[in-house]
């Protein structure tokens, strides 16, 4: 092939004059011509199938005629993304490297460029055969006569055009690779300036939160002391309405160990009368006889005796003596189990330790004695070999006594003024079970019962089913915090309207 001065370098003949160089020439679609010059050309229709190639690409690839443009036996490697016709046509008018490859085996690689047809009707691609051994040619099935003759000078402006066509490419990648640079340069400054304001603002947020968390510890131990002195004011005043009656306990006893030591102070008159009145006759008995004077006085000393006695009712001082001092004294410790309950009941235990929940029981109840007394008896049913619980005594005692008072007052609600007596059921026992399992506190009344839509607020603060004055709903929700949050146990209750309440307090042993 020989240099055609008329034409652009890189063209061929057959090609329209007055191109320029970068811009593709067209070529008029000659079989012949092309054949001669170019035996690896082929040519795509605007139905993006091959309409003509070369005599040697046809027997490389012996399907390559009406193969289409994608998913044929030949793809263009380059340009990326031409999968259209009018891909193709737009690929021509910028003169680009291209690049084919065969599907089946990439040995098969063409290296050219497109240009379109005079007519615009088809798109051919003008290339060589990429080998670089000899080897590869023999293995291809190709031999010398296969490369037509080129003339130097065209073969080296084609290079040359090749050359600055990927030039070209690699500047435009280079200034759109400097671009994306730039802008990533851009963003990660940006992105640094945001962390770093980020970080900024975490180190002002931990420090708030390092605050926050202090502000927060010190409300916590400010909120546990007034929950403490609450329990504490609750079971004071709990302390303070059964006053009366407690009083009213302790005066009872008080009053008859009175009456009785005031009948030991008379009694104790009388019986000095009555020493006395021995002791004269003893000396008149020891006083010489022998006179009638020394007989007279000494019927005068058993005549006095004879009176003092009958006087000082001996016989009714001697059988009641004893009694008023076993009365006395009972009264005495009546007294002193009141004041011992009344203490164990009051003392501000804060610490957790080993308790007998049956004693806890029967403290309450000798505190809570003036509320059921006059409307209710009181049954207790408490397991001999129950189990001491880790528990505060002091919080439980106060449980225990709110179930009671509560368990009263619907007693009384039923029995009112009338005389009849309900009754008040105390019981415990041990539920076995992991870690010792559970003991459960038991008290029942036939008092009025609940409602079912009450059942379900009865532990809500300050929610209360009484009369104005009688209570204040607090009694039940301290008592369910106390043991459930405090202790990790759990009250049941049931209740029947009409026919009583049943509440079952439930510790764990090792709480």
């Amino acid at each position: 092939m020989t240099a055609d001065p008329d034409n652009t370098p890189g063209t061929s003949p057959g090609t329209s004059p007055g191109t320029t160089a970068g811009t593709a020439p067209a070529v008029t679609l000659d079989a012949a011509a092309l054949n001669a010059i170019c035996p690896f050309h082929l040519a795509w229709d605007a139905s993006g199938r091959v309409v003509q190639a070369g005599p040697v690409l046809r027997r490389l690839v012996p399907d390559v005629l009406g193969s289409p443009l994608v998913d044929g036996p030949l793809r263009v490697v380059k340009p990326h993304g031409l999968r259209r016709f009018d891909d193709l046509r737009a690929a021509s008018a910028s003169a680009r490297l291209t690049i084919l490859e065969g599907r089946d085996d990439d040995r098969l690689r063409l290296r050219g460029e497109l240009v379109p047809s005079a007519d615009r009707t088809a798109v051919v691609f003008f290339g060589a055969l990429v080998v670089s051994d000899l080897e590869t040619a023999t293995a291809l099935g190709l031999s010398l006569r296969d490369f037509p003759a080129h003339d130097g000078v065209a073969d080296l402006l084609l290079m040359a055009r090749a050359q600055a066509t990927s030039l070209g490419e690699a500047q435009e990648l280079t200034q759109r690779l400097q671009t994306l640079n730039q802008e990533l340069e851009d963003r990660v400054d940006e992105r640094t300036r945001s962390l770093s304001e980020s970080r900024d603002k975490l180190a002002l947020y931990a420090l708030e939160l390092e605050d926050l968390s202090e502000r927060l510890r010190a409300e916590s131990r400010e909120r546990e002391k007034v929950e403490e002195d609450l329990r504490l004011a609750h079971r004071l005043e709990a302390v303070g309405q059964l006053a009366a009656g407690v009083a009213h306990e302790i005066n009872t006893p008080v009053q008859f160990v009175g009456d009785n030591l005031r009948f030991l102070g008379d009694a104790l008159g009388d019986v000095e009368r009555v020493l006395a009145a021995y002791e004269g006759l003893v000396d008149a008995a020891l006083a010489r006889p022998g006179s009638a004077a020394d007989v007279d006085g000494l019927a005068e000393h058993v005549e006095r005796l004879r009176t003092t006695l009958s006087d000082a009712e001996m016989d009714f001082v001697l059988e009641e003596a004893p009694r008023a001092v076993r009365e006395s004294l009972e009264g005495m410790e009546r007294v002193s189990s009141i004041v011992r309950a009344m203490k164990e009941f009051a003392h501000p235990d804060v610490d957790r330790r080993l308790t007998d929940l049956n004693k806890a029981v029967t403290t309450t109840l000798v505190v809570a004695r003036n509320e059921y007394r006059d409307v209710a008896e009181v049954v207790t049913d408490l397991d001999e070999d129950l189990p001491q619980v880790a528990c505060n005594p002091g919080e439980i005692n106060q449980v225990v006594l709110t179930l009671v008072v509560n368990a009263a007052h619907a007693v009384q609600a039923v029995v009112g003024n009338s005389g009849a007596r309900g009754t008040i059921t105390l019981r415990t026992r041990h539920l076995p079970g992991p870690d010792g399992g559970q003991v459960e506190i038991v008290v029942e009344d036939t008092g009025v019962g609940m409602a079912p839509d009450v059942l379900p607020r009865i532990f809500d603060p300050f929610f209360t089913t009484k009369a104005v004055g009688q209570g204040t709903g607090q009694g039940l929700s301290m008592a369910h915090a106390i043991v459930t949050t405090r202790h990790r146990g759990r009250i049941l209750v049931t209740s029947t309207p009409g026919e009583g309440s049943s509440f079952a307090v439930r510790l764990p042993v090792g709480a």
